[in-house]
């Protein structure tokens, strides 16, 4: 998940969605990894004009939050 998480952080969507898909495929009941997934995605939508397609993954990802910190950041991203 560090790997993502530094390619998410750098803007490198599409490497982070996948390592995270590979994260995902190991653990299928991994919350933190599939919200982490849903985040980037709409993270990813967001850099390519996709509000509507942002919106929905934040909101699977809000879904799946294990915790307060991750739920105030999506919800903020959910206001924009």
């Amino acid at each position: 998940m560090s790997l993502a998480r530094a390619y998410r952080d750098q803007g490198r969507y599409e490497l982070a969605i996948g390592q995270y898909q590979a994260v995902v495929r190991a653990s299928p009941g991994y919350a933190a990894a599939i919200m982490a997934l849903d985040e980037t995605r709409g993270d990813s939508d967001i850099d390519e004009s996709r509000s509507d397609q942002a919106r929905q993954e934040y909101r699977r990802a809000l879904s799946m939050a294990v915790s307060d910190d991750d739920r105030k950041r999506l919800e903020r991203k959910l206001r924009k």
